[in-house]
């Protein structure tokens, strides 16, 4: 199975006006025959959040493709602790770091992918996971979780034991082509009809790219589509990560 990535992500117009740093991240790797995207947005609110987003992308990109297998089979066996697991190796890794919880909280998505067809999942806070299989339309894989107002959320930066409580995974097996978007919530409402469910033809397009495209041609034309689309409608920062999967030398 050949696994094709790309990530973007942009700083917002109000970002952009106010001199504030980008406090979306969002990366991708191919390691171990293993596909990885990794997504996360740093809290409006504090000031260093940037720089916990970008930590904790890092981290998901370089454990999940290297003991992918071990997450998984832990996630089959005991789901909560694995979720722990991750939880805390997470903070830890922004322990080391000087900046305190408060100055940098963020949320985190992620989807990887191995060669044999297994996926794994990781979503807390807001933003959306979309995903796609076969000939069947696009459906919400995860939905964004908003805590007692619409503008608050869940970070993986919390105190632990609330963090894993509200890390939410998903795992299967895919059903080629196979085709997966992660969205911060800066694209979200743009991607998806929140009062019907329904995802709009524009998350299939992008996710479609893949499937033409090389890798660096499509993560090009996500940030122009960011730049000059998305931030007519949305004043925030803008992050997009894509994974289309298929059978070798083929094209869909």
């Amino acid at each position: 199975m050949e696994i094709r990535l790309a990530a973007v992500a942009v700083k917002g117009t109000s970002h952009i006006f106010s001199e504030v740093p980008c406090q979306d991240y969002a990366g991708c790797v191919k390691k171990n025959s293993v596909g990885v995207l990794a997504l996360s947005d740093g809290a409006g609110s504090c000031f260093r959040s940037q720089e916990t987003a970008e930590q904790v992308v890092q981290w998901t990109l370089n454990q999940l493709s290297e003991s992918f297998d071990e997450l998984y089979e832990l996630a089959a066996s005991d789901l909560e602790e694995m979720k722990r697991r991750i939880v805390q190796e997470i903070q830890r890794v922004l322990e080391e770091s000087d900046v305190e919880p408060a100055d940098g909280y963020c949320t985190l998505l992620f989807f990887c992918v191995n060669e044999d067809g297994r996926w794994l999942a990781g979503h807390i806070g807001d933003g959306v996971i979309l995903i796609q299989e076969a000939e069947a339309s696009m459906q919400i894989l995860s939905e964004p979780e908003n805590g007692e107002y619409k503008n608050e959320t869940f970070f993986i930066n919390e105190p632990e034991e609330k963090a894993v409580a509200h890390l939410r995974i998903y795992m299967g097996n895919a059903n080629l082509p196979f085709r997966v978007l992660l969205s911060s919530d800066g694209c979200e409402n743009l991607l998806v009809d929140w009062k019907t469910k329904m995802v709009a033809p524009a998350a299939e397009l992008i996710c479609g790219w893949l499937a033409r495209h090389s890798e660096q041609e499509v993560t090009l034309a996500l940030e122009k589509n960011l730049r000059t689309q998305f931030s007519q409608n949305s004043e925030d920062d803008l992050s997009l990560a894509v994974l289309y999967c298929c059978e070798e030398d083929s094209e869909d």
